[in-house]
This record gives C-alpha cells, structure tokens and sequence, in this order.
C-alpha cells in the first residue's frame, strides 16, 4: 500500500526556501543573541518605564498617604523615586544590563579591530613606499 503525502503532510520539506536560502538574504540571526533590538536602548526604556511606575505609586503615596502638598511634596515624589528605582532596577534589570554591557564590548572590540586592520594596511603602505624610494645602490 502507498501513500502519497503531500509538502503540508511531511514537515522536513519545505516547498518554499526560507529566507537565508534566498540570494540577497541577511545573514541568519543567532540563536545565542539577545532579542529585542538593542540592549541599550531596551535597558533605557526600561529604567525609565520603572521610574514611570514609582513614581506614579509614591506620589499616590506622598499625595494621599502623607498629605504632603506643594513644591516639597515634588521635590519629595522625585527624590524617593529616583532612589526607590535605581535601587528596584539594579536586582530586576541585571540581566538586561549584563545584555547592554555585552553588546557594548563586542562594538568596541569591533572598532578596535577596525582602528588596528587601518593601522597594519597604513603600516604596510608607508613600507612599500619606503622600499620604493630607497635608491638601489645605497651600500
């Protein structure tokens, strides 16, 4: 008895080529790297949306709880806030800021990198150069 199967029915085979296979296509994207766009940007966003929620929960606080009105109360809400977040931040967002610092190391070893591959072509450069001019008969 045979079956006949079609490309839906059998997983492994795709009638369409995915994207990498594609000419033209980006490189596929690794598996290991963080999602999410840019570390630093999502960090960024994130401190600030957490300064956002405190904020809003000690001025509730300073507002209703403590009675406190005027310009001190402002300075108060703001103080608090920064304090209550930075510290909230440094435990919640670890694991996002070890992802910023990464992406930032590997940028700079990239430029590195660059800064010295422009370097040894220069060097390389000025040493054809020097050999060039150098007169034959010079002994």
């Amino acid at each position: 008895m045979s079956e006949s199967h079609s490309a839906s029915d059998n997983p492994t085979e795709n009638p369409v080529p995915a994207a990498a296979d594609q000419p033209g296509a980006l490189e596929a994207r690794d598996p290991a790297a963080p999602r999410g766009g840019h570390p630093a940007l999502r960090y960024t966003l994130l401190r600030i949306g957490l300064f956002a929620v405190v904020s809003g929960l000690v001025w509730v606080l300073a507002r209703y709880g403590l009675k406190l009105t005027g310009d001190g109360a402002g300075i108060f809400v703001v103080g608090v806030s920064l304090a209550v977040s930075g510290l909230l931040s440094y435990f919640l967002l670890n694991s996002q800021r070890d992802a910023m610092s990464a992406a930032l190391v590997e940028r700079v070893e990239r430029a590195k990198a660059r800064l010295d591959e422009g370097a040894s072509a220069e060097d390389e450069l000025i040493s054809d150069i020097t050999h060039a001019t150098r007169p034959k008969n010079a002994m």
